[in-house]
């Protein structure tokens, strides 16, 4: 029968349970909250073509899908069809192109976005990955 690592076994002492508690009933809290701004987000634009130049000076196209939710608190910006390569760099400049272009027109200006960018791996499977981009922060 397999055992359970040490730290799993563990039972925190007493007073340490009203804590975890905490922690899980926050952190589930925090997630339900995520949980119900995606269900409630809409579809803005789908597949929006755009043109960046890029860090190297290289005009590129990307296209990119806007969530937004009911309240327009929150967005979501999902670019793909970017480069593989250097995908934060490449996403900066995205973002920044879309910011003059296609956002101020469909987001409010105190809006919460978080950007996404797909790029396709070299076995053809799509990957999201999340980035921290400066003027989503």
């Amino acid at each position: 029968m397999a055992s359970w690592p040490a730290a799993a076994r563990r039972v925190p002492p007493r007073g340490d349970v009203s804590s975890l508690l905490l922690r899980f009933s926050l952190a589930s809290f925090s997630a339900l909250l995520l949980f119900w701004s995606v269900i409630s987000m809409q579809l803005v634009r789908q597949a929006h073509p755009f043109e960046y130049r890029d860090h190297h000076g290289i005009d590129r196209l990307g296209q990119a899908d806007l969530w937004r939710s009911r309240s327009g608190e929150r967005a979501v910006l999902v670019l793909r069809g970017l480069p593989a390569t250097d995908p934060e760099a490449h996403g900066e400049r995205a973002l920044r192109t879309l910011d003059t272009s296609l956002l101020p027109y469909l987001l409010r200006p105190d809006v919460r976005l978080n950007v996404f960018v797909l790029h396709q791996e070299a076995s053809g499977t799509l990957k999201a990955r999340a980035l921290v981009l400066p003027l989503s922060a």
